[in-house]
C-alpha cells in the first residue's frame, strides 16, 4: 500500500466519523437536521463512502428530510415494513421477520 491509498484510505474513514457524527447531532438538535442530513449525503457522495443501512433508513431519499415522529409513518404488513414520508408522499418497503 503506498502513501496515496494510505491517505485514500484515511480520509475515507475520517468521512464516515463524520457522517455518523452529523446523524447523532440531527437526534440532538431537530432545528437543524435537516441541514445535517444534506452535510452527510454531500460528505458521502465526495468521499465515495456508504451511509450504514441503519442511517439509511432516518432521513428521505427522495426529498431528504430527517425522518422523526412527526414526519414518518411506519406500518407493519405481511413481512414487510413500510416507511412513509408524510414530507413528499414517498414509501419505501423493507422486508422483516415478524
Amino acid at each position: 500500500m503506498n502513501k496515496f491509498q494510505k491517505r485514500k484510505n484515511n480520509a475515507k474513514t475520517v468521512a464516515l466519523d463524520r457522517i455518523k457524527e452529523l446523524f447523532r447531532q440531527a437526534e440532538i438538535r431537530p432545528d437543524y437536521a435537516n441541514r445535517y442530513v444534506s452535510l452527510a449525503r454531500k460528505i458521502s457522495g465526495r468521499h465515495k463512502v456508504r451511509i450504514p443501512p441503519e442511517l439509511k433508513r432516518k432521513f428521505c431519499k427522495n426529498c431528504g428530510v430527517y425522518h422523526s415522529s412527526k414526519t414518518l409513518r411506519i406500518r407493519l404488513n405481511k413481512g414487510k415494513k413500510t416507511y412513509f414520508c408524510l414530507n413528499c408522499k414517498t414509501f419505501l418497503r423493507v422486508p422483516y421477520k415478524p
